[in-house]
């Protein structure tokens, strides 16, 4: 499974359930059809029906909740509209997953995994924006941006889907360990970067000895989901820590600061001339505090072809004009915490939910 904290919820290869298969959820307000949803990432879409399920994961439980089903047994039917293909579904409740559209990401070759579990700063993936009625579920074009369809065995209409009904973080619906979680990867040997790399994910903030936040800097996000990085000249306003992205993803160096050449053969990455190049940047948020992280981007074109764990960056994917993503490199040899909404991570209750390191 891909973690991702970029995104809410469980999304699972139906071929990686063999021959369960729960009941698909039905919509309450047309008889006979089911929910489906389309979630957008940043380099596609998956699509699929919404199940209900109990969910066991390290020994804690999620009872009864929605799951995302991704049909990759056969040609998924319906199949999705095209304001989910075309990238129109842009949920606002999160900066980690917002999309311009791009390939279905329903399969294990596309997606690299056999599902993602994602265990963001939010409860529910789309929340009061797709509770709200199809007409108000609109984005600045006028087409249609939620998540959820109801679907007959041949087409599909947006639909309005309560939040308690939506596909939700399974951590944040445990008993216990339910305020968020900590992402712990061990440090590469070198930048150059290894075959695997270890570590673990522990639900849960300041409610076991293992999941304590001690001297962490707590980043508050702002009412848009983002932190604040000053990068050289620059200040990207949207930025975000997203375990589901393989790089660093940031705007090309403005003038005066040094410019990165993107790779000639992995041309989605920067390569730099002089490997690894490190970069400092600062991070800071809505309730004063701020953070100098120092990475570094390696060149990918002359990496070892067995390192899949590795230190890499490259140009802005992520359709913000203001944005600093900091991928799965920015999780090894750090202790990542990701608190979510509404719960108590540090003794207070997280109206706005925050990231520490």
């Amino acid at each position: 499974m891909l973690i991702d904290t970029g995104s809410y919820g469980l999304r699972v290869l139906a071929s990686a359930l063999g021959s369960f298969s729960p009941p698909s959820q039905q919509d309450p307000a047309i008889a006979g059809n089911t929910i489906m949803e389309c979630q957008q990432f940043l380099d596609g879409y998956t699509w699929g029906p919404v199940v209900l399920v109990d969910l066991v994961i390290g020994g804690e439980t999620a009872s009864n909740i929605p799951v995302n089903v991704l049909d990759d047994v056969g040609t998924p039917t319906p199949a999705p509209p095209m304001s989910c293909v075309d990238g129109g579904n842009s949920s606002s409740s999160s900066g980690g997953s917002s999309s311009s559209g791009g390939s279905n990401l329903g399969n294990v070759n596309s997606l690299g995994a056999n599902g993602v579990l994602g265990v963001g700063y939010l409860v529910y993936d789309c929340g009061p924006f797709c509770a709200a009625p199809p007409a108000q579920q609109q984005n600045s074009g006028g087409q249609f941006a939620g998540n959820y369809y109801s679907c007959s065995s041949t087409s599909c209409n947006p639909a309005s889907v309560s939040t308690s009904n939506q596909v939700a973080n399974p951590v944040a619906l445990f008993s216990t360990d339910n305020n968020g979680i900590l992402l712990e990867l061990a440090a590469l040997p070198s930048p150059a970067g290894t075959a695997t790399a270890t570590g673990s994910l522990v639900f849960g903030i300041n409610t076991r000895s293992n999941n304590a936040l001690g001297s962490a800097t707590v980043l508050q996000v702002d009412g848009s989901g983002y932190i604040s990085t000053m990068y050289g000249s620059q200040t990207l306003s949207k930025s975000f820590l997203d375990s589901g992205s393989n790089g660093y993803f940031f705007p090309e160096p403005a003038s005066p600061d040094p410019t990165i050449p993107v790779c000639t053969v992995s041309t989605d990455f920067y390569c730099p001339s002089t490997s690894p190049m490190p970069l400092t940047v600062t991070n800071s948020s809505t309730n004063g505090n701020s953070s100098s992280v120092s990475v570094d981007i390696v060149n990918v074109d002359n990496r070892n072809p067995s390192n899949y764990a590795i230190d890499v960056g490259g140009p802005d994917g992520t359709g913000l004009s203001s944005a600093f993503d900091f991928g799965l490199p920015f999780f090894y040899g750090r202790k990542v915490f990701t608190a979510i909404e509404g719960l108590n991570a540090d003794g207070t209750i997280q109206t706005l939910p925050y990231y520490a390191y």
